[in-house]
């Protein structure tokens, strides 16, 4: 398709002083104007419109101008300074006339394209799909079969801007012969442009690799589930997606596909117990087609959100003064850490009371297995009303990660990170009190080894008669990809 492009501009004021001149642009594009089809004698014909109309418009800004020139005119040179006007008026009338002329002499000599024909066949598209079962973080070669409407001549195909391994076939009687001789292949910023030259046939089979579908695992404690998100800028259907788990009884995994913030049960799930322990430790599953679906795993339990035995506790949440067990101690009973709606995110989060903890009582979060080495990422709000103490580790809390090799320790307070060892952290104020913690390069080098991370509150607050709390919000682990 030859592309029709034309621009005009008129600028008024051509003949007058610089210092009362009026610059005006009337820019016209008939740029995509369809050659060979009625449109594009439309187009050209509204092109013609457009350029009588600009005409138009110049001359009136011609007009006002002058008139407001002519009104300054004044004293005993007025009828020369009116005159002057006038003349300059005029001027830029005829230069108007004069752009209105050239602009419908190109609008006529382009209108002569519109009976080229174009130089590319026309054809459709038959099917686009994978060749082959497509999985999360795999390529996928996709096949694109069409169907020109004649052979022997060009046809131009879009793929997508990161299709590589381009390969054409002619098809007969179900036979495919390589032509990439004559195909030639173009990238641009938005496609890749197949050409391909003297087609021997009618139908045609394009093949093509691109990345396959990605997948984004981040841990959400507060509801004791993994979230995954999978994703393609291609619309893939029947996506092979797997995702490891802490090892569960079969019972209690459960997959849920969420779809605007509601939860539906997925059935259809494989579940792999590797090492045959009778635990599950993965899980695969198909998703049905993409752009981006987003589905929820449980880490340690079966999605409920507060415990059966404690509901003022998340699911999969421990009140313990160790951090070592996936058990409470005597702290439980002392109500020290419970479940609030008072968060910044509008989940549900967890509030430790400083005046009734007598243990120094932390909370032990899910456990989880990275699964992939790489960079893992975390991030919570927390807000603290804390007055009493007299020294920044006074009102310090600290999370520990009691997983070996992939360790990162974090001490803070309401204002400042104080300590962190083999991960960075940064303090964000989102205001009205809450802070937004987010913990960076923590490296896991061993992605097997669980992650089992345990709070420890400023116990000493008990002691100083500080009524405080402090409150965890929207804890969000990103595991690496």
């Amino acid at each position: 398709m030859v592309v029709v492009g034309m621009s005009m501009a008129f600028a008024v004021g051509d003949g007058m002083d610089d210092d009362d001149s009026v610059m005006e642009e009337f820019e016209v594009d008939v740029a995509n104007s369809p050659e060979g089809t009625n449109e594009c004698k439309e187009a050209l014909k509204e092109q013609k419109r457009v350029c009588k109309d600009a005409a138009l418009a110049v001359k009136d800004t011609c007009t006002q101008t002058a008139d407001t020139q002519s009104q300054a005119c004044t004293g005993k040179d007025k009828s020369e300074c009116k005159r002057q006007v006038e003349e300059e008026r005029q001027v830029c009338f005829k230069n108007a006339e004069a752009d209105k002329k050239a602009c419908v002499v190109r609008s006529k000599e382009e209108r002569k394209l519109c009976k080229e024909p174009s130089p590319f066949t026309t054809f459709i598209v038959l099917s686009e799909e994978a060749t082959a079962q497509v999985v999360v973080d795999q390529p996928a070669t996709i096949l694109k079969q069409i169907q020109a409407s004649q052979a022997s001549g060009t046809i131009l195909v879009g793929l997508p801007v990161d299709a590589i391994d381009v390969h054409v076939f002619s098809v007969s009687e179900g036979i495919e012969t390589n032509i990439d001789a004559s195909v030639t292949v173009t990238y641009n910023a938005t496609d890749a442009q197949v050409r391909v030259d003297n087609i021997p046939t009618v139908d045609l089979n394009i093949y093509y690799t691109i990345p396959g579908p990605t997948q984004e695992e981040v841990i959400q404690f507060v509801i004791d589930s993994k979230q995954v998100t999978v994703s393609s800028g291609f619309h893939f259907t029947n996506v092979l997606a797997r995702t490891n788990i802490h090892p569960l009884p079969p019972e209690l995994v459960k997959l849920e596909h969420v779809v605007d913030g509601v939860r539906t049960s997925v059935q259809d799930i494989t579940l792999i117990d590797a090492d045959g322990d009778g635990f599950i430790e993965e899980i695969t599953w198909i998703v049905p087609h993409l752009s981006t679906e987003i589905y929820l795993i449980g880490l340690n339990t079966a999605f409920e959100t507060a415990r059966a035995d404690d509901p003022t506790l998340p699911t999969g949440w421990y009140v313990q003064t160790d951090g070592s067990s996936n058990q409470d101690d005597g702290c439980l009973d002392l109500g020290s850490w419970i479940l609030t709606n008072q968060t910044y995110s509008g989940v549900n989060g967890a509030m430790y009371l400083t005046y009734l903890d007598i243990y120094g009582c932390g909370l032990k979060l899910p456990s989880f297995q990275p699964n992939v080495e790489g960079v893992m990422n975390m991030t919570f709000n927390f807000w603290s009303n804390f007055t009493s103490p007299s020294d920044e580790r006074d009102s310090a809390m600290e999370i520990i990660n009691y997983g070996n090799d992939n360790e990162c320790h974090l001490v803070f307070n309401a204002t400042t990170i104080i300590e962190q060892e083999t991960c960075t952290a940064t303090i964000t104020n989102l205001g009205s009190g809450w802070n937004l913690v987010t913990v960076t390069d923590w490296v896991i080098y061993s992605p097997t080894e669980v992650i089992a991370l345990f709070i420890t509150p400023p116990f000493i607050l008990n002691q100083l008669g500080e009524e405080g709390v402090m409150i965890f919000d929207d804890m969000k682990v990103t595991l690496p990809s």
